[in-house]
């Protein structure tokens, strides 16, 4: 059967209500800060820009219909094959690129409601039981591994969400983001590297960094000493 999810769009206690006055800036400045959002504004309205400018805000526009909170399961992965009947037959859900598109089109358009669905889609994230692919990874005994993977997606799109949507968000809303990030996913990725040469020798080890050191990054504005974890990812 499907299951009826408990986690309504205006998610009290984590999401700014609705008509809160916002202003529109990046809150992190991992890849900008306010005084660069002038230039990329303009830059948006460039020639050279707008085609693919165009594109995402489409993209951003498409997404607007979702509904993030339907989707939050015992596993934070987007990709159902691993998935039980009750989670395939809600269909798909792209959260991680909605966090990504809607909060960065919102930011730059100063659209707070592209920056509400983007914080909905980061809320629906952090309230996933774990980012893992499999539920049968968390059998007991099991010694089935999937790798880190999602855990390294949703920390990157939790990340930049946070940074481009955070204003959207209570102080509770980043909070809960930032706790997902570091048990949900630092802590997955950094096993992968302690526990498996391998990655070093293949693609996985610069998967997985960029969603570590987006993930490190984003935890370090609030908790300092995560900083001595930066130079080893």
């Amino acid at each position: 059967q499907t299951r009826q999810s408990p986690y309504t769009p205006d998610w009290p206690r984590f999401l700014q209500p609705a008509g809160h006055p916002v202003k529109p800036l990046p809150t992190l400045g991992l890849l900008c800060d306010a005084e660069d959002m002038v230039k990329i504004r303009q830059n948006m309205k460039h020639p050279l820009f707008r085609l693919i400018a165009d594109r995402v805000r489409d993209q951003a526009r498409q997404y607007m219909t979702a509904q993030p909170e339907r989707f939050v399961m015992e596993s934070g992965a987007t990709i159902n094959r691993h998935h039980r009947a009750h989670e395939i037959a809600r269909g798909d859900s792209d959260p991680a690129n909605i966090a990504i598109v809607c909060g960065f089109v919102g930011l730059i358009d100063n659209d707070t409601e592209m920056l509400r669905m983007s914080a909905r889609a980061m809320l629906s994230m952090a309230h996933a039981e774990y980012w893992d692919e499999c539920f049968a990874e968390h059998f007991p005994g099991s010694g089935l591994d999937h790798k880190s993977f999602t855990a390294s997606d949703n920390s990157y799109a939790c990340a930049l969400g946070l940074d481009w949507a955070g204003s959207v968000l209570t102080e509770s809303g980043r909070q809960i983001i930032l706790e997902a990030i570091s048990r949900k996913g630092i802590s997955r990725i950094n096993r992968d590297f302690m526990q498996d040469e391998y990655i070093f020798d293949c693609n996985q080890a610069s998967v997985f960094s960029q969603g570590r050191i987006a993930g490190l990054l984003a935890m370090q504005t609030l908790w300092p000493r995560a900083e001595a974890w930066m130079d080893l990812a």
